[in-house]
C-alpha cells in the first residue's frame, strides 16, 4: 500500500516551521496573494525538489504506474509520464508480469505491455502534485525538516540549518528503522 504525500503539505509544514504564514495561506488559497509569498513558495518548491532528489534516489523511492499502454517492442523512457530511475515491474494486459530487456533509453518486450511501475525522480514540482511512497512511516513533516534545513542554508543561517538537518536525519532513520543514514553535506568555500 502506498503512502501518498501532497507537495502542498510539505510546503505548508516547512512554511509553518519557518514562521511564514503568508506562504501557508497562499498554498491553501492561491488567490490570497500577499507580500512575497509567491516567490517564497517557489523557493520552497525548489528546495523541496533538492531534498527529494537526494532522498528518492535510493533511500525512499517515489514510484508511479503508467497503464493502458498496449505496446509491443520498444518503449522509450521519454514516452512515460516521468523518466524512470528504476523499473519495478512490467505487466501485460492480464496483469501478469512479463519479461523485458532494459536499455539506456528504453526497455523492450515481446508481449504487449499494459502497465509499467517505476521509481522516478520528481521534478518541476507544483503545490498540487502528490507523490507515492512505499514507506508508510514517511510524513510531510519529515520531508519538511529537510526542506527547512536546506532553506536555512540559502539564507546563510548555518546553525539553524545544522539543527534542522539533524532532525531530518533522525526522522528519516525512524522511517527506515536503521541506525546509519548519510546524506550529502553542504559546504561553502
Amino acid at each position: 500500500m502506498d503512502k501518498i504525500i501532497k507537495i502542498k503539505d510539505i510546503i505548508r509544514a516547512a512554511a509553518t516551521i519557518l514562521n511564514k504564514p503568508n506562504v501557508v495561506n497562499y498554498v491553501d488559497n492561491p488567490s490570497a496573494i500577499s507580500g512575497d509569498c509567491v516567490e517564497q513558495t517557489k523557493t520552497l518548491l525548489g528546495v523541496t525538489e533538492l531534498v527529494l532528489s537526494e532522498l528518492c534516489v535510493d533511500k525512499l523511492p517515489v514510484h508511479r504506474t503508467d497503464s493502458g499502454r498496449n505496446v509491443i517492442g520498444k518503449t522509450y523512457y521519454t514516452s512515460l509520464v516521468s523518466i524512470p530511475i528504476k523499473i519495478v515491474s512490467v505487466k501485460g494486459v492480464g496483469g501478469a508480469p512479463i519479461e523485458y530487456e532494459q536499455f539506456a533509453d528504453h526497455f523492450s518486450t515481446k508481449e504487449p505491455v499494459y502497465s509499467i511501475t517505476y521509481n522516478y525522480l520528481p521534478t518541476k514540482l507544483t503545490t498540487e502534485q502528490s507523490l507515492n511512497f512505499s514507506n508508510q512511516k514517511l510524513t510531510p513533516v519529515t520531508i519538511a525538516y529537510g526542506v527547512v534545513a536546506e532553506y536555512l542554508l540559502t539564507i546563510a543561517d548555518f546553525d539553524g540549518a545544522v539543527s534542522w538537518h539533524e532532525k531530518f536525519i533522525e526522522s528519516i532513520k525512524r522511517c527506515l528503522k536503521i541506525t546509519n543514514v548519510t546524506m550529502s553535506e553542504r559546504s561553502w568555500v
